[in-house]
């Protein structure tokens, strides 16, 4: 099986093993307010009282699509797969009783620990700031104890010490730590990795785990410890990139499937709101070791003007939230940036190294009572600090490090009571030099250089842009076809502020192209280029005409193999057919990579013209796709206007026309677009004959009024064919 098909079939896995763990988690919420006053060991409930008054997330709803919970549910068996609810079947109602103390992976940390207990070498796990890295590089651990190995746990900072300590307190870790004495013959150490490197261990760790790995993993101290290393190594960081954003080299595995995006879409992450108030000039900073010149930094922004204008651009945003970070250039910018916030009626202090440990302990206390709203530090609170309420970072300073910025608007993302988002405030153009937080880590020479676009399939230079019916942004290849996502670097709000990345509502007007945006809904103008007028030039006569060819002749063959319809073709589908002909030539990029088959079934716009078809032209025909019910592409709607004519227009014509064989061809197009019942050739030739042969007098006329009638009825309309000799023999 394809590497692609099976990740796409392990991706689905785990999206619905994350749904399963949701519904979990809150139907076990619902049953320990049932079971409140409950003494009993079982509580015994129908069904019914099972599911009294639960309540599920509309974004849970809309995932899973179920219509009636109370009926059709299975939260209670899913919540007793996962071990967190006992049931009792013996008799009914069943019984049901929480199993309390259950310490329960999440689905990815399972996932994440199975992989790395599968995988024969060095592992890089990566997962985002609040992913719970400490839980799962506890339970890797655990694993690895149980087969009988001693672990051997490095952190980069003393400060992380106490922080492992905790983490993997169920292990009962030894710490390895100035002159104290420690037990050899245990199973799980801590060191810090400037003591691990130097020290007599006493003992041969069966796997070194490496927390923060980022931090000096091509330093002199991690290559000496490990040296004559010959068990597994594990290193674990949100950000395991080396300073050209490319990842950490030394290891034979890296996972990293469960980024930011996949923590914001089931929700263990809050989704951040960025706001660019504050445009800087960072032109004249030179870069020193891959990163702005901090002194340059320090001499161009630590200043007042530039001090006041954060204050002034970013007030208003951070008094809305609960508490705030502000990251600073150094020790100096961040006491000024303090000051400044606090005469602005905003509590504001400094943390920094230059305090004691208990004046750093102190501040940090206010800050989470809630005594002060806001921090400022100069890097100090990327690593190790833990405060689920903060809802705001402030960028202060700026860097070209994608490392240190994921780290620092990391720490605002936790989830927490009422906490429904969290605000990236921007003053320092790092958004506009290294994209939004929700954008994949990119190698520096692909982020910075500008270089000519090349198809990487055919060397082909005829490429272009343009926004598809997924509301995505593509590159495409106008010789064979290929075709990339293009990662936008966001739309800023001229209303709110806020900045749009391409998952937000675009829509274009008159060949311009407006953004709503997803905060305020202010709709923006982002460009008055038409795309589709301007790439339509790319594509060659000879290039229109292939589609045309191919897709006509994959239509075709599916009506003629799959759909009940016969060769030669009636005059509804030959006009189908051109009128599909016309689509593709008016939008050719979208056929330039698809099969007919994925058009057929997949592509919206056909959808949305079925959809949008008047009630009256919807009927039963709508239905999967035979051309009776289900072969047709789109509606009527989208025919005529391919055609240059219009449903309108058709009745009209049928209300004023005098002519039975008109009448008959335009009542023909409105019930072949809806599937329904025609007049064959044979049959046509029939009526034909019966006007041909009758000797009535104004025949046309009755003929004429009763094809009306039976259109407008929605009598059968081979009824006409009965209504000629019927009106001879009542009038002969």
């Amino acid at each position: 099986m394809p590497i692609r098909q099976i990740e796409e079939i392990h991706s689905e896995a785990m999206h619905y093993q994350e749904l399963h763990f949701k519904i979990a988690h809150i139907f076990v919420k619902h049953l320990k307010d049932l079971l409140k006053n409950n003494s009993d060991k079982y509580a015994r409930l129908s069904k019914r009282d099972l599911y009294k008054n639960i309540i599920f997330p509309e974004s849970l709803l809309e995932r899973i699509k179920w219509h009636d919970m109370e009926e059709n549910s299975k939260a209670h068996e899913y919540a007793v797969e996962l071990g967190l609810v006992d049931m009792d079947t013996s008799t009914r109602p069943y019984g049901y009783k929480l199993i309390e103390n259950t310490m329960l992976l999440r689905p990815y940390q399972s996932d994440i620990v199975k992989i790395v207990k599968n995988s024969a070498g060095s592992v890089l796990v990566e997962a985002p700031t609040g992913a719970g890295k400490s839980v799962i590089a506890s339970q890797i651990a655990k694993n690895e104890t149980m087969n009988g190995g001693k672990v051997l746990i490095v952190a980069p900072k003393i400060i992380l010490l106490e922080q492992l300590q905790e983490t993997f307190i169920d292990l009962e870790p030894q710490i390895i730590h100035g002159p104290k004495d420690y037990d050899a013959t245990h199973n799980v150490f801590i060191s810090t990795i400037q003591t691990a490197h130097k020290r007599e261990l006493g003992f041969e760790p069966t796997m070194i785990m490496i927390d923060e790995v980022h931090f000096g993993f091509s330093g002199k101290m991690i290559k000496q410890l490990l040296e004559d290393f010959n068990g597994r190594l594990i290193g674990l960081s949100a950000t395991p990139y080396d300073q050209n954003s490319k990842p950490i080299e030394g290891f034979d595995k890296h996972i990293n499937q469960y980024d930011l995006k996949y923590m914001f879409e089931y929700e263990y992450l809050v989704q951040p709101i960025c706001y660019a108030p504050v445009k800087v000039d960072l032109s004249g900073i030179t870069i020193q070791a891959g990163d702005y010149n901090q002194l340059e930094l320090d001499s161009s922004f630590n200043n007042f003007e530039n001090i006041t204008q954060i204050v002034e651009n970013t007030r208003e945003l951070i008094e809305r939230q609960n508490s705030a970070l502000i990251f600073c250039i150094n020790i100096a910018h961040a006491k000024a940036v303090a000051i400044a916030f606090s005469d602005a009626g905003i509590p504001t202090k400094a943390i920094h190294s230059k305090l004691s440990k208990q004046e750093q302990k102190d501040v940090m206390q206010e800050y989470k009572q809630g005594k002060i709203k806001m921090l400022a530090n100069p890097m100090m609170l990327t690593t190790g600090f833990d405060d689920p309420a903060t809802d705001c970072i402030v960028l202060a300073r700026a860097t070209k490090s994608q490392n240190l910025y994921r780290q620092m608007i990391g720490r605002g993302l936790r989830l927490f009571k009422d906490k429904t988002h969290a605000k990236i405030i921007d003053c320092a153009g790092v958004i506009d030099n290294l994209g939004l937080p929700t954008e994949p880590q990119k190698p520096n020479e692909k982020l910075f250089s500008k270089r000519e676009v090349v198809c990487p399939v055919c060397e082909s230079t005829r490429i272009y842009r343009v926004k598809d019916y997924y509301n995505d942004f593509v590159r495409k290849c106008a010789d064979c076809g290929y075709s990339e996502e293009i990662k936008r670097r966001g739309c800023e709000c001229e209303s709110c502020g806020a900045i749009n990345d391409s998952s937000a509502k675009y829509f274009t007007i008159e060949n311009s192209l407006y953004l709503e945006c997803s905060n305020c809904e202010h709709h923006t103008l982002v460009s008055t280029t038409s795309s589709a007028e301007e790439l339509r030039e790319v594509f060659s006569e000879k290039q229109i005409k292939d589609l045309q060819a191919k897709f006509t002749i994959a239509y075709i063959k599916h009506l003629y193999t799959k759909g009940p319809v016969d060769l030669p073709f009636e005059e509804d589908v030959a006009r189908h057919i051109i009128a599909f002909q016309y689509y593709i030539a008016q939008n050719v990029p979208d056929f330039m990579t698809e099969k007919f088959e994925y058009i057929r079934k997949m592509y919206r716009p056909f959808r949305e013209s079925k959809e949008n078809d008047p009630d009256d032209y919807q009927s039963d025909w709508f239905a999967p796709w035979e051309w009776k019910r289900e072969g047709r592409l789109f509606g009527l709607e989208l025919e005529a206007k391919l055609l240059g004519t219009d449903v309108n227009d058709i009745k009209e014509q049928l209300d004023t026309t005098k002519d039975p064989f008109e009448a008959l061809e335009l009542i023909h197009t409105l019930l072949s677009s809806k599937g329904e019942e025609v007049l064959d050739g044979k049959q046509k030739q029939l009526l034909h004959q019966q006007l041909k042969d009758t000797t009535l007098s104004n025949v046309d006329a009755m003929c004429v009024k009763r094809l009306k009638d039976i259109y407008y009825n929605n009598e059968p309309i081979e009824d006409i064919l009965k209504f000629i000799p019927m009106m001879q023999s009542v009038m002969s």
